[in-house]
């Protein structure tokens, strides 16, 4: 499928970030070695979790979310504002 993607995107002149692509595997495969992908020519990184759109996928037997991140970065932003509408100074 990879070898596809590469020959419709060479006909429609597009270029694909392997830097940017990653691999993860969801499903009872989880725990296997899995053999490398290739996209371009250049191989593309397994990961135990990738983000997308602000949220972490994780690899495993299930679909697994991990939004810690943008929880923290939710609150912090929550008490940046709560700190200016109280007037107290964070030094």
């Amino acid at each position: 499928m990879l070898d596809k993607c590469t020959e419709i995107a060479e006909i429609l002149s597009l270029e694909f970030n392997v830097e940017k692509s990653h691999c993860i595997v969801i499903g009872n495969m989880y725990r296997k070695e899995i053999a490398s992908m290739n996209l371009c020519g250049n191989n593309v990184e397994w990961c135990e979790s990738i983000k997308y759109l602000g949220v972490y996928l994780q690899s495993g037997k299930y679909v697994k979310f991990n939004i810690n991140s943008t929880k923290r970065a939710f609150y912090a932003a929550c008490n940046t504002i709560f700190l200016h509408s109280s007037g107290i100074k964070n030094e």
